[in-house]
């Protein structure tokens, strides 16, 4: 099992959830998630070719980076772009920015923050107060967007992250600290949600289903069909409006493999778009 079919693994995710075992390394007792997905040696030197990148110290904190340096510092590795070039490759774009890591630990702390940001038409705001409470990659624009709530009224913002000038962290009271929390909680339920239902038929086609799916927040049940003895899996999808029609995309992508439980409107627009296709090439 290759590294990318791992981490989309439905056993590895609900195994994440578990308890904690302990493993020995280099003579060093470390904790790790139960389950029989240990690294692979190819996979060893994947991170320590990736440590040395400057995307390894910009999502690992100083700590993270350093332990894991130290761990693996008798493993080799390879430097690929010594030997393999990219031709024709898209031109790059970045839409973090040098905040990215301190938003990061706002949100993990639960910190209030004073933003300074530009919006679209050019306007800039400078020390607004607010809650930071998640950072989403917007798989269509493919930029990253941080969300908060706005101290003054108490309501949800999106900025992305290129047009923040400024963060810095805040202290302040608790009791207005509970109430952007609440905020928070009603704008989580603003997100349209999707449940999807995999056919038993394609269970043994299911991570592949679940890969479909994973730049998407997303939860995963199951249950036992007594009468035919099978497991039924279903997937409940969050997803912002802007997004629909890529949700839409990757569910006629896997045709019969899956079927829309609810809403009815997502049902409706499947339908007529289904109908418009027959009319045209049937």
């Amino acid at each position: 099992m290759n590294l990318f079919k791992k981490v989309h693994n439905y056993e590895f995710q609900r195994l994440l959830k578990g308890e904690l075992s302990y493993t020995e390394y280099d003579n060093q007792r470390l904790k790790i998630e139960t389950g029989p997905f240990l690294p692979t040696n190819d996979e060893l030197k994947w991170l320590r070719y990736f440590l040395n990148k400057d995307e390894g110290t910009y999502f690992l904190g100083q700590t993270s980076h350093e332990k894991l340096i130290d761990l693996l510092k008798c493993k080799s590795w390879t430097d690929y772009e010594s030997f393999i070039i990219q031709k024709g490759k898209p031109e790059e774009y970045y839409s973090w920015n040098n905040d990215h890591k301190q938003l990061r630990k706002l949100i993990i702390n639960k910190c209030m923050m004073e933003l300074s940001y530009e919006t679209k038409d050019g306007e800039q705001h400078f020390c607004v107060r607010g809650l930071p409470y998640k950072l989403e990659f917007n798989v269509i624009k493919k930029e990253w967007y941080l969300l908060w709530i706005r101290e003054i009224d108490q309501l949800q913002r999106i900025t992305p992250l290129h047009q923040i000038l400024k963060v810095s962290a805040i202290e302040t009271d608790t009791i207005d600290l509970i109430q952007l929390e609440e905020q928070i909680i009603k704008s989580m339920t603003k997100k349209k949600q999707v449940k999807i239902e995999i056919s038993p038929n394609y269970n043994q086609e299911i991570q592949r289903i679940f890969y479909a799916f994973s730049c998407f927040e997303k939860e995963i049940t199951s249950k036992i069909d007594k009468e035919q003895n099978v497991e039924i899996f279903r997937i409940h999808l969050s997803y912002f409006e802007e997004e629909e029609a890529y949700v839409l995309s990757k569910i006629r992508f896997l045709g019969q493999h899956i079927k829309i439980v609810s809403p009815k409107s997502l049902q409706e627009k499947m339908y007529d778009t289904a109908t418009k296709a027959l009319n045209r090439y049937a």
